[in-house]
């Protein structure tokens, strides 16, 4: 189960136009463990909220019988919301703890039942450590933010890991090839350019 819920959370990794894929893997390797039915629920929930279009179903006002109708709604939290792919990629932000960090305004205030005039100071002396910052951020002195270790190695885990993903590795290499194979006219050619390539590349090596 603990291993099913984690390739759930994975999704997020996959490339957007392959989160439907890797949703039909779960959906055909659900563990038969005794609790098949409450992951198979999980994945329901995940697929009509996060991914897949949904049939709800309306009843029409006005008749002498009940007509039933169904119409196909979009996931509550589209694709491209929820999805990190691109950010890791790029060792971007991959949640919002940017913005998280307006609740050291608490702590700037002191206290939960501030008065008004003291209200306003705290937020003076914010705008000023704010316009501090930018401006250290303009001349090219950011602040240097502490990261703990384990955190750096995670990072450097998941960056490598969505970078051997076939989809990223099959680019870097087609990119990494000359352009005299890239441009190739034809398949034929490009698969006799291609591999004079390798075999040179091979015999560089050797020798």
């Amino acid at each position: 189960m603990k291993l099913f819920c984690g390739m759930v959370d994975a999704l997020v990794f996959l490339p957007p136009d392959q989160v439907q894929e890797g949703l039909q893997y779960l959906r055909w390797h659900v563990p038969d463990d005794g609790q098949g039915d409450a992951l198979r629920d999980l994945r329901e929930y995940f697929d009509t909220t996060y991914v897949s279009d949904s049939l709800r179903t309306i009843r029409r006002p006005g008749t002498a019988r009940t007509v039933l109708r169904f119409r196909r709604t979009a996931p509550l939290f589209p694709v491209y919301t929820w999805n990190v792919y691109a950010e890791t990629l790029a060792n971007e932000q991959r949640t919002n703890n940017i913005c998280e960090s307006w609740n050291w305004f608490q702590q700037l205030v002191g206290n939960q039942h501030p008065s008004f005039w003291f209200a306003v100071e705290a937020t003076q002396q914010d705008q000023a450590f704010v316009a501090n910052e930018l401006l250290k951020n303009s001349q090219g002195q950011p602040r240097r933010k502490r990261v703990p270790r384990d955190t750096n190695l995670l990072q450097q885990r998941l960056h490598c890991t969505v970078r051997r993903a076939f989809p990223v590795a099959a680019a870097m290499a087609c990119n990494s090839l000359p352009s005299a194979v890239r441009d190739a006219a034809t398949m034929s050619t490009f698969r006799q350019r291609l591999k004079t390539h390798l075999f040179q590349r091979i015999l560089l090596t050797d020798y």
